[in-house]
């Protein structure tokens, strides 16, 4: 990371082009493939771990 804060958004992609913003750069992961969310942000953690669990 960069310094820069990093969002994670959960999003079906239906069409379109990937792009940047005045936010910062556009990037998609597949969901195994997901960044490591920092270690202070237990309440984000938990929230994608919960995520992940009711796609199984």
């Amino acid at each position: 990371m960069t310094g820069e804060r990093e969002q994670l958004y959960e999003a079906r992609i239906t069409g379109g082009h990937l792009r940047h913003s005045d936010e910062g750069r556009a990037h998609f992961y597949p969901l195994t493939e997901l960044p490591a969310i920092a270690a202070g942000r237990k309440g984000s953690q938990v929230a994608l771990k919960m995520f992940l669990a009711g796609r199984e």
